[in-house]
């Protein structure tokens, strides 16, 4: 009953917009609220991921 991931990142960007962000998800389906992802410039990972993938995600992140 809580703030979602999704919801916490949707605080960061409107108070800290230069803070780049990541989300990752077991629940990758149920997160994929693309218009939100994409208004929010949010990438998500989905788990599980490789070593690789998550350096990759990281590297791609993007402030708002």
């Amino acid at each position: 009953g809580g703030m979602s991931g999704l919801d916490l990142c949707e605080v960061v960007r409107a108070k800290w917009p230069h803070i780049r962000l990541l989300l990752t998800s077991g629940y990758a389906d149920e997160l994929s609220d693309s218009e939100r992802l994409e208004r929010l410039k949010l990438k998500l990972l989905g788990k599980p991921y490789r070593q690789s993938e998550l350096a990759k995600a990281i590297e791609s992140a993007k402030p708002a």
